[in-house]
């Protein structure tokens, strides 16, 4: 064997590591063909067995074995206790593993110590070009929240040193749709990547326990989706509704960046960790968290209800967004302006952009159902 590399990052990157070494459909096999493989000459073995014949020893030549994250899973735990022989079934020239299980890699930098090295993503960090230019573009993106916009920036600045271990750990409060998810969309967008994204209000039952501190190797967990985040930004959205018997898990992550469970273990220095909640005052959230997790925020920052002149700067922006993906058919029936006019009469009754974004795609829609029932093109009564 030539090498073994050990990537740790998200799909995207791993993907870019194989083109680079040149490996293709072409002249790779995947673990999971290779475990099939394994089965099928084990079966084959016992077979012969059984008819007092000799089995044949032939190895199958592999040029790359490469295992994506999600190959783990398919794995009986066996199959993870002995990895680092099942390579004794073929002859490889190198392999490649993204993110495996940490005892998968334990075994593989122990027997192969020699052709193991370990590579991992270096996540774009915040630096002053950014901080400039998330100053810049804040307001075309998040409407009426300057205040949040000068908050943010000022928690962001002592990331720009790139010594930096700890996460950038901030809460987002106060009304909903006024720009708390938008802001995390923003901030993933300038690091370069999807955003990482938990509704936390989703786990309510017993899975959330094994999905925060990891079961079988087989099992989604949270610190494996975070090692294949693409952005250094994690949104903990509604982290609120987090049970308080749970914060603990999350103290280390805060503290230092480090979360780990019974198969990852993740660094997160340097991160922007978000978590939103609609609480609406500082008081409040210090009361229902509780000092121990509110203490590790590094500022907790407040998202104002939108002002009427906010709100129809947001109006405009829907209803062009919508317009510009229409048909030209249905552009001649859309009148922007007379739109834009009847949402302005009531623009102080409306107190959030996802109110405003699912209204006028139902005003739009009701003119296209119109000329869509209107038109009888090729029916005819029975």
């Amino acid at each position: 064997m030539n090498k073994i590399i050990i990537y740790y990052g998200p799909k995207t990157e791993f993907d870019k590591l194989l083109a680079k070494n040149s490996v293709n459909d072409e002249n790779q096999m995947t673990l999971s063909k290779a475990v099939r493989l394994i089965d099928e000459s084990n079966r084959k073995l016992v077979l012969t067995q059984q008819t007092q014949q000799t089995p044949e020893n032939e190895l199958l030549d592999v040029e790359n074995l490469v295992s994506f994250s999600d190959e783990y899973a398919s794995i009986k735990m066996h199959a993870i206790l002995n990895f680092d022989n099942l390579f004794s079934n073929f002859t490889i020239d190198n392999v490649f593993l993204h993110n495996p299980p940490q005892l998968i890699a334990n075994k593989m930098e122990k027997a192969f110590h020699d052709i193991t090295q370990i590579e991992k993503y270096q996540y774009k960090q915040i630096d002053e070009n950014k901080i400039r230019e998330i100053n810049s573009n804040f307001d075309a993106k998040i409407i009426g929240q300057p205040t949040a916009k000068r908050s943010l920036l000022r928690a962001l600045v002592h990331l720009t040193n790139g010594k930096q271990k700890k996460p950038a750990v901030i809460l987002f409060y106060g009304p909903s749709g006024v720009g708390k998810t938008e802001t995390a969309k923003y901030l993933a967008e300038v690091m370069g990547g999807k955003l990482f994204r938990k509704q936390f209000s989703m786990f309510q039952n017993n899975d959330y326990v094994t999905y925060l501190f990891g079961g079988e190797h087989s099992e989604n967990s949270f610190a494996k989706e975070v090692l294949e985040r693409e952005a250094n930004v994690l949104l903990l959205d509604e982290f609120d509704k987090v049970n308080p018997i749970f914060h603990s898990a999350f103290y280390q992550l805060f503290d230092e960046g480090i979360f780990e469970d019974n198969n990852y273990s993740i660094d997160a220095g340097g991160a922007i960790i978000i978590c939103t909640s609609n609480y609406l005052s500082e008081e409040e959230i210090k009361n229902k968290l509780g000092e121990p997790i509110y203490s590790r925020f590094e500022t907790c920052i407040k998202y104002d209800e939108l002002s009427p002149e906010s709100v129809k700067k947001i109006i405009k922006i829907c209803i062009e967004r919508e317009w510009n993906n229409l048909s030209p058919e249905d552009k001649y029936l859309i009148d922007k302006e007379t739109i834009e006019k009847g949402f302005n009469k009531h623009s102080s009754k409306i107190t959030n952009a996802r109110m405003v974004d699912n209204t006028v795609k139902q005003v739009i829609s009701d003119k296209i159902l119109d000329r869509i029932i209107s038109q009888n093109h090729g029916l005819t009564e029975d």
